[in-house]
């Protein structure tokens, strides 16, 4: 068995993701929903040596010293792809994430108009938010390419690891991947700012890093960040939250005069047709969030993103009526969703 074969059948199929593990048959997650590529059931010899066909002589010592490993991988003619592989009960498994060869221009694809502007500002801190799988990776993706198709700038990206490959465009654009172009996303960020960046582009805002982003967006160089959040005002608390609790007035105080929008996203399955579409919970901001979030009131912060109609505020139950209302999405789904955002 060929981990090629596999992965050009998950290419062929539009899916999202491979799942190799002891005991079960190959495993495509396809418009959000697992399908079985057929009725075998993997052995642990297959899954290590699926693994191992991909991994440097470096990566095999380093996965059997940790049990687990991430790196990006490329075939040709077929794409590229995020491994994730690790032990689970004494075997080998895998979850391959399919990565486009190409990302869309930004202006073609689904993301909202507010959503772009937050990336043509000149400085600042961008969040994009979500739960893993939820495409934060591609938005993050399409905001530089709208900013390497509108503007002149030196962009650097830390990402463990790299995913999309983006090509200079009006922008020099340097990828770095954490733990072979730099040891982790704190060095990583501070060398990028002796580089002379205007834009710095993290796929993870790891708490170590939290202070120099903020200084970073507070001194003009514009960052785009991942986070793991199911709002944008949970992910604003959260970034409050890394500082002692002496030190998060300042940190808001920070923060407000850095930020200048959250995006959290969902992806959902559509109504009538294969595929998702993405919700995006916007949270621009304005004058009435910035003092909301320089005085730490979230609750406040919540109510104007859910009641306000100034433009660039928009919240995830909102977001997911308009899908409804567009026939994109049904109303069992979007019940759902509204209810998870409100539990958390």
């Amino acid at each position: 068995m060929r981990i090629h074969d596999l992965l050009q059948v998950a290419v062929d199929r539009e899916a999202s993701d491979l799942i190799l593990t002891v005991g079960s048959p190959p495993v495509i997650r396809r418009h959000g929903s697992l399908v079985r590529l057929d009725d075998s059931r993997l052995t642990p010899a297959e899954t290590e040596g699926l693994l191992f066909q991909v991994l440097s002589e470096t990566q095999r010592l380093d996965f059997q010293a940790r049990g687990q490993i991430s790196a990006s991988y490329g075939v040709f003619g077929t794409g590229r792809f995020r491994l994730n592989g690790f032990r689970q009960r004494g075997t080998v498994a895998m979850a391959i994430r399919i990565i486009p060869s190409s990302v869309r221009p930004s202006l073609q694809m689904t993301l909202p108009e507010s959503v772009l502007r937050l990336a043509l500002g000149a400085g600042g801190l961008v969040v994009v938010c979500g739960s893993p799988s939820s495409g934060r990776s591609t938005t993050l993706a399409s905001l530089v390419e709208a900013i390497n198709s509108n503007r002149a700038a030196h962009v650097v990206t830390l990402e463990d690891p790299i995913e999309y490959l983006h090509k200079h465009g009006k922008s020099v654009i340097n990828q770095r991947e954490i733990g072979t172009d730099t040891t982790d996303f704190e060095t990583g960020m501070v060398a990028a700012l002796h580089q002379t960046a205007d834009v710095v582009v993290l796929g993870d805002l790891v708490p170590a890093v939290t202070r120099i982003v903020l200084d970073a967006a507070a001194a003009g160089v514009l960052v785009l960040a991942v986070m793991t959040a199911c709002s944008a005002v949970e992910a604003l608390t959260q970034l409050a939250n890394r500082f002692p609790p002496d030190q998060q007035p300042q940190a808001q105080h920070q923060l407000a005069n850095s930020l200048r929008g959250v995006v959290c996203q969902q992806l959902i399955p559509k109504a009538s047709e294969d595929g998702q579409v993405a919700a995006f919970e916007v949270l621009t901001v304005t004058a009435a969030a910035r003092e909301h979030i320089r005085q730490g009131r979230w609750a406040d912060l919540r109510k104007l993103l859910e009641d306000s109609s100034e433009q660039g505020l928009t919240s995830m139950r909102r977001a997911l009526a308009a899908l409804v209302a567009k026939g994109a999405i049904s109303e069992v789904e979007a019940g759902m969703r509204s209810t998870a955002v409100q539990v958390s």
